[in-house]
């Protein structure tokens, strides 16, 4: 399924969606794990470090695929960290991680399995 970058803010909590690519010589936890999904960088309703801004038109396409970041026991307990759920995407001719929590209601059903796995 294909939304345009606009209609998909439409239903985020900021109204916004920013595209964070995943640097080059990066080598954060999130980067990594992006880096051995095949991700070029993940998008949210807020900036994150140099996030690009993306434009009203620009194609989003739903891969069908979700995935669900569990936080390991440190991140849980000291940095408040929760599991999230991410729909795959394509865009710009890359594939990135849309974070299902930018959005008041998700753009597409996730399945009971994903969500209580």
């Amino acid at each position: 399924m294909v939304f345009t970058a606009g209609k998909l803010k439409e239903g985020t909590k900021s109204a916004a969606l920013y595209y964070f690519r995943i640097r080059p010589g990066g080598n954060s936890t999130d980067e990594r794990m992006l880096r051995q999904l095949g991700m070029s960088g993940d998008i949210f309703d807020i900036p994150i470090g140099e996030a690009l801004a993306l434009s009203d038109d620009t194609l989003v396409r739903f891969t069908g695929t979700v995935y669900k970041y569990r936080p390991g026991m440190l991140h849980r307990v000291l940095g408040g960290s929760r599991e999230e759920l991410f729909y795959e995407v394509e865009l710009l001719g890359e594939k990135a991680l849309l974070h299902a929590g930018s959005f008041r209601t998700p753009p597409l059903p996730i399945c009971k399995e994903a969500i209580q796995g």
